[in-house]
């Protein structure tokens, strides 16, 4: 579990932090050498979601 949210931070980074033509370092697959695809957020019908697209709901306490 903790790796996807490593690769979220990482990739988020890489967007964020860096001018268009730097790019340091690319995580990539070691079976194939291609990058990693970008991680997206989706529905279970897999539609890609954005953040306004997504809401917490707070679960009912199961019942004694």
């Amino acid at each position: 579990d903790l790796f996807e949210v490593v690769v979220s931070l990482r990739q988020w980074g890489e967007r964020h932090t860096f001018d268009a033509k730097e790019r340091p370092s690319v995580l990539v697959d070691k079976a194939q050498g291609k990058p990693v695809a970008r991680l997206v957020v989706q529905a279970q019908d897999g539609r890609p979601l954005g953040p306004d697209e997504a809401v917490v709901r707070k679960v009912a306490a199961p019942r004694p």
